[in-house]
């Protein structure tokens, strides 16, 4: 009997090593990417009805706390959930996520005219979301390590297309769906860009272990970039935001122009 029980502590004891050597690899700490937002300036190529088009900055964005400048941010993009993954060193597993873009502003480069419904006058025109469709998709994250990895999404865009302004007449309105195949992400955000805490910084209120940096790095500037793209032609490539926003000069002769082409247009009308 006594050696009965010796041999129970014996097994059991080797069954409790054995489970808790088994245990880390399956339980350990989650590795995540928290939701929050992506800011980013639009650059070239990006490409629209065979025409190139720029980012008009936002100015600014309530994030659910009050309006605050976001500097050269024109687009947008929430994640709306946690990716996570059972542990680190897992690339072949990804965190699937729902995404929506949440602002655009693009204003054509040089005059176009855009068939739509209507007479669509030659001009500059812009770019913005539709506000009664919202724009969404989802994004797969891939964690090739605790502190970055790469990833995958689509969004199917909701837009019009407005002549002169923000604010100009619909001319056109269509869903576009963008997507991007093995885009490079980590937790360091690059040098002087945008960070907001609880939006695309600190998400974890301590540290940046569940931070999410997308793009490809210049390796010069240390800006991260990269494109989305249509089947048809159509693209839209993005960088990092940056706190303070200067418009180019053949950004501010662009909107003067618009602007006098529209009322130009408004007086030929009222003839």
């Amino acid at each position: 009997m006594f050696f009965r029980s010796i041999k129970r502590m014996v097994i059991f004891g080797l069954v409790t090593v054995l489970a808790a050597a088994v245990t880390p690899a399956t339980t350990q700490a989650l590795v995540a990417v928290d939701p929050g937002f992506d800011l980013f300036e639009s650059i070239q190529p990006t490409l629209f009805g065979g025409a190139p088009w720029e980012g008009l900055p936002l100015g600014t964005f309530d994030f659910g706390n009050g309006p605050v400048d976001v500097g050269t941010t024109d687009t947008i993009v929430e994640r709306l959930g946690q990716a996570t993954v059972p542990g680190i060193a897992f690339p072949d597993l990804a965190g699937t996520i729902d995404i929506e873009l949440v602002a655009l502003q693009l204003v054509s480069s040089v005059p176009i005219d855009l068939d739509g419904p209507g007479p669509s006058p030659f001009g500059f025109h812009v770019i913005t979301l539709d506000l009664f469709n919202p724009s969404t998709g989802q994004m797969d994250i891939a964690f090739d390590s605790a502190g970055g990895g790469t990833f995958s999404s689509f969004l199917d865009v909701d837009f019009d297309i407005r002549f002169g302004s923000l604010t100009g007449p619909i001319v056109f309105s269509d869903i576009l769906q963008l997507t991007s195949t093995g885009t490079p992400w980590d937790r360091v955000a690059p040098p002087g860009s945008l960070l907001i805490p609880s939006v695309n910084h600190l998400l974890s209120g301590v540290d940046n272990s569940t931070d999410f940096h997308p793009g490809f790095i210049d390796p010069i500037t240390g800006i991260k970039s990269f494109t989305e793209v249509h089947p048809a032609g159509a693209n839209h490539s993005v960088q990092t935001a940056f706190p303070i926003f200067i418009p180019e000069p053949g950004t501010l002769q662009l909107l003067a122009l618009s602007g006098v082409m529209l009322m130009l247009t408004i007086r030929r009308r009222r003839y």
